[in-house]
């Protein structure tokens, strides 16, 4: 009988909860609700923060490192992947003034040093995509709302470490149907 056990640890993605404090963090630092997009319920009171993950792009497979450790009769193999994920970030509202100064403010928090290294702390590597502000705006039936926005990106180095027991006997019987009825055992 041959027993494999293979116990495995750790992320090789980003996790959500990350991202989430990353942006509570931003939210208090400008004094402006921010919100996950997309999502059901009623908006909070005008300016306020939208966030969205557009992808999470992986690196391909031959970037992947892969390191093999014995210990005592185990095999310890942690594989680490870089992972990305890009957030577009919005901040919507009736006043021009009041939008263009939340988004502002919002793209100097990422360029700041304190809140670089807060996110680094948490793991990731904090990136302006672009180093423009666009204008999302849009003409709402009767009004215009105002929507600016950018594009960021969060770098992530996961590992999954996974021990593998060692085997140390392994016993084959031959089928029924074969002519010898003996049994092979190897020690290892």
């Amino acid at each position: 009988m041959v027993i494999i056990s293979i116990m495995a640890k750790g992320l090789l993605m980003i996790p959500f909860n990350v991202i989430q404090k990353i942006i509570l963090k931003l939210s208090k630092s400008i004094s402006i609700t921010i919100i996950r997009a997309d999502q059901n319920g009623p908006a909070p009171a005008y300016p306020y923060g939208v966030y969205k993950i557009t992808s999470s792009p992986e690196e391909f497979m031959h970037q992947n490192i892969q390191i093999n450790e014995k210990s005592g009769n185990n095999t310890i193999k942690n594989y680490y992947k870089r992972q990305r994920s890009n957030i577009s970030l919005s901040f919507l509202g009736k006043k021009y003034e009041d939008v263009y100064s939340a988004v502002k403010s919002a793209f100097d928090f990422f360029r700041l040093t304190d809140n670089i290294s807060y996110i680094k702390k948490l793991g990731v590597t904090p990136m302006l995509i672009s180093p423009n502000i666009q204008d999302r705006s849009t003409w709402l039936d009767a009004m215009y709302e105002y929507k600016f926005g950018f594009d960021f990106r969060l770098d992530y180095i996961g590992s999954q470490l996974n021990t593998i027991e060692s085997i140390e006997h392994i016993e084959i019987t031959p089928k029924p149907e074969a002519v010898v009825e003996e049994k092979i055992i190897i020690d290892l």
